[in-house]
């Protein structure tokens, strides 16, 4: 066989230590001790260094930043053999305020070079000091004392003096602990090994394994008892600047090579600095500081969507974590809802804040949404399509665009974007408890574009039927003089190029009119509005031109000169520049008004179409043209529209022997009308009839295609409930609501669980309940006994009826006897009927001969 040895030994059973001492491993001075796979140069006493010259110093501090892991030991152990009394002390302090943990461990090993074979002698923590230095001995416990608490993040010193069988703990010089008696005249082991923090556990028994979070300082054991009046009280006065005390010092601060866990060497010491945990202060660091550091939010949930189609569900969240520099005092949820509560379709907002002692608050507050369903998808527009986009967290909201195939156009204004949020419903909409359905396209067309003109001519005579004749005239003739130069009509007299369907309206105006300061004439008014710095006139008369003509777009080109214009800038030159409509000549003291001169293009379309410039679009399936508006308006429910352009919509057909309804306005063909379902049920789509509210629902409108919810705890006695008084408070498990609004127990064979069911519901076929009021279905435990048999209460089984009983009645415990001289033909009867003698019968069944006699 072969043995592969670890390292530091060799030998074919790998039980040779290898002797990594060599000759110049070590200073002259030092005494090199063979370790397993390596060595260690003990300097002479309180000396250190390569060349073991320096003395040690003894101004620094250990600092242990994880108690699982921290721990500081001392390389080779240190000699004990001999002693019949010690001291250990040390300066400790902890990170935080009562933070428990080991931070110094004293083991008793076998060898003065490796630490094998342990046993913890001495163990220090944050409760007290555990003794236990002889291992044939109780262990012994040293406390310290509520004015000895050492875990309050201040610097504290300590000292365990074992001397004539007495064992005392100091600290601060003070005694927190004694007890006498405890291995009196004994010597202590021979080697001792030291770990500071995290203990080393070989299997041993031990206070704790975990360590602390904080400091240590000037950790020394003598092999003697030091005076604790004085030499104790010199230590405690300052630990950087008193002497270290030589005489009987076995293990002196130094040789804490072996690092685990993160143990950071910090120089000079901080102990003699008075330091308090943050948001105390005080000479004992009892004293509560203005805190002026509100705390933390380290944990909040996000927004929270819960899809229930019944109206209510069972909500948890984590709730919020908080940290503060001090400590939370309390943590309060503002709008009173907690983890695990039934919760009703709608929004919550949730809202939890984290107090300090100096009242300082961090608020984490949350949204949850209970959605019947959650941004359901939409179908293209008929005529259209859609481009949808992901966005918010997680890419779980919507947005779209929609846009109609070419040729065709939108009928209604839509809006740039459809979107889909936190709420679960499509934005905007008039109703969101309705499906939102997309506006739908329609064929369009050119629109006719139409000029207007409107002019006031003030007048000092009589408004009469002449002037309008002229007035009419002169505008007629000026029009069609341009049109003949650049034909921007749309329609021409045929023949000729006048203008067709050229419209011109004069009027009379006899009301007093405001009039400028710079004439006293009368005035003519079309608008209300006219310039500021005038007077009121009476007995004015004005002619009012109004002249409106179908036109080309712009631009339009002379049919002389190819010279380039609009339609605009040729009326203003016709009017304003040229003077063509001015009839003084005919009519006295009548000039127009350039000031009242209105010159505007519209667009014209056919009945049952609207303008969406430059096109005409005909009204979409499920919408009708309103001349009061002109625009187009939905269908109203009840009634759809499956053709585009009209006036009305069509009424819905009668199903069932109702007229039918709609779910919502601008239904587009009749298969939209649905069964008018009663009050107290509502229309199921999925199924195509009408169906009961259900248990904690109503519905007082007849048409209606989803029930109200009655709310959380209240339930309906029936299935159709029609208003909300008939909501009551839910009966608890085992009952149910009677017609008079009161709770009763559920039936024999049924059962209810508050919050699930609804209404006593019956057992499974084949069982039933031992009594009233059950409450799960587990206590549908009894199979349903019949007529002929009996429940045997024992085996919870039917037995049926012996030969000679009978039982008539179901569920029962037992079967009857026949009467005397009377006995049944079989098992399982049901009836008295059934018990006979046949001695009694006549004919055929009689068992005897006429002539025997039959017992």
């Amino acid at each position: 066989y072969k043995c592969v040895c670890p390292p530091g030994f060799t030998g074919q059973n790998c039980d040779e230590d290898i002797v990594d001492c060599k000759e110049n491993s070590c200073p002259p001075t030092a005494t090199c001790i063979d370790l397993t796979g390596g060595f260690y140069c003990q300097c002479p006493f309180n000396l250190t260094g390569d060349d073991c010259r320096k003395t040690i110093q003894v101004d620094y501090d250990l600092s242990f930043s994880e108690p699982a892991d921290s721990s500081a030991a001392l390389s080779v152990p240190f000699r004990l053999s001999g002693k019949t009394s010690m001291t250990v002390a040390m300066w400790v302090q902890f990170a935080h305020r009562d933070e428990p943990g080991v931070f110094f461990t004293l083991y008793q090993v076998t060898s003065g070079q490796t630490a094998d074979t342990r046993r913890a002698m001495l163990q220090a923590h944050s409760s007290g000091v555990q003794v236990s230095l002889f291992s044939d001995l109780p262990d012994v416990f040293l406390a310290f004392q509520e004015y000895a608490t050492i875990n309050d993040g201040s610097w504290h010193h300590i000292a365990v003096v074992w001397h004539q069988g007495t064992l005392t703990l100091i600290t601060e010089g003070l005694i927190a602990s004694k007890v006498e008696g405890y291995g009196a005249g004994r010597t202590l082991p021979d080697f001792g090994w030291v770990v500071l923090g995290k203990p080393k556990s070989d299997g041993t028994k031990a206070y704790t394994e975990t360590g602390f979070q904080g400091h240590l300082t000037k950790v020394q054991i003598w092999g003697r008892a030091l005076d604790v009046t004085n030499e104790i009280q010199k230590q405690v006065r300052d630990c950087r600047t008193e002497p270290v005390l030589y005489q009987g010092l076995v293990l002196t601060w130094a040789g804490y090579d072996n690092i685990q866990g993160g143990v950071e060497r910090r120089v000079p010491s901080h102990c003699s600095q008075h330091s308090c945990p943050s948001g105390y202060t005080g000479p004992q660091c009892d004293q509560l500081q203005v805190d002026k550091i509100p705390p933390q939010v380290e944990h909040c949930p996000g927004d929270l969507w819960v899809i229930a189609k019944n109206g209510t569900a069972v909500v948890t969240w984590d709730e919020p974590q908080f940290s503060d520099n001090v400590g939370i005092a309390r943590v309060e949820e503002k709008s009173g809802h907690r983890p695990g509560q039934t919760l009703l379709w709608g929004t919550y907002h949730i809202a939890y804040v984290a107090y300090d002692q100096a009242g300082n608050s961090a608020t984490c507050s949350f949204k949850v949404y209970l959605l019947s369903e959650f941004c359901p998808p939409l179908a293209d527009p008929v005529g259209g399509f859609q481009q949808c986009k992901d966005w918010g967290s997680g890419g779980q909201f919507k947005v779209c665009e929609i846009q109609c195939n070419s040729g065709l156009k939108f009928s209604q204004p839509v809006p740039k974007f459809y979107t889909c949020g936190a709420e679960g419903f499509w934005r905007p909409t008039e109703n969101p408890s309705l499906p939102l359905v997309y506006p739908a396209c329609s064929v369009s067309k050119p629109a006719q574009r139409v000029f207007k003109v409107s002019m006031l001519f003030p007048t000092s005579v009589l408004c009469n039927e002449a002037g309008q004749g002229v007035l009419r005239q002169k505008v007629r003739t000026a029009i069609n003089a341009l049109n003949r130069d650049w034909n921007y009509c749309s329609y021409s007299l045929e023949g000729t190029r006048e203008c067709k369907d050229l419209d011109i309206e004069v009027k009379c105006d006899h009301r007093s009119r405001p009039v400028r300061d710079l004439t006293e004439s009368n005035a003519y008014s079309l608008t209300a509005e006219m310039p500021v710095n005038r007077v009121t006139r009476q007995a004015s008369d004005t002619y009012a031109v109004q002249i409106s003509f179908p036109a080309v777009n712009d631009p339009v080109v002379n049919l002389n000169s190819n010279q380039r214009s609009t339609v605009q800038r040729l009326l203003e030159q016709l009017i304003l520049e040229e003077d063509q409509l001015d009839v003084h000549d005919i009519l006295p003291n009548t000039v127009p008004d350039p000031a009242s001169l209105t010159l505007t293009s519209d667009y014209a379309c056919p009945t049952g179409q609207v303008v969406v410039a430059p096109d005409c679009v005909p009204c979409a399936v499920g919408s009708y043209y309103d001349k009061d508006s002109l625009s187009c308006k939905p269908c109203a429910v009840g009634t759809y529209q499956s053709e585009s352009g009209q006036l009305q919509c069509s009424v819905c057909p009668a199903i069932a022997g109702r007229q039918g309804v709609t779910i919502g306005p601008g239904a587009r063909s009749a298969s939209d009308c649905k069964e008018r379902c009663p009050a107290g049920k509502f229309y199921d789509e999925e199924a195509g009839l009408c169906r009961s509210c259900g248990h904690g629902f109503y519905q007082p409108s007849e048409g209606s295609f989803k029930c109200l919810l009655c709310g959380l705890g209240k339930t309906t006695r029936t299935s159709e409930a029609v208003s909300q008084e008939e909501c009551r408070d839910e009966c608890g498990s085992g009952m149910q609501l009677a017609l008079e609004g009161q709770c009763e127990p559920c039936p024999r064979g049924s059962y209810r669980t508050q919050g699930v069911e609804a209404a006593c519901q019956p057992c499974p076929t084949g069982r039933t309940t031992p009594k009233l009021g059950a409450a799960t279905v587990e206590e549908c435990s009894l199979p349903v006994c019949g007529p002929g048999s009996f429940l045997n209460t024992s085996l919870n089984s039917c037995i049926a009826c012996k030969k000679g009983t009978y039982q008539p009645s179901a569920q029962q415990t037992l079967c009857l006897p026949c009467p005397p001289n009377t006995s049944t033909k079989g098992t399982s009867s049901k009836s008295k009927s059934d018990c006979w003698n046949p001695c009694e019968m006549n004919g055929p069944e009689m068992h005897c001969d006429p002539n025997a006699y039959c017992l």
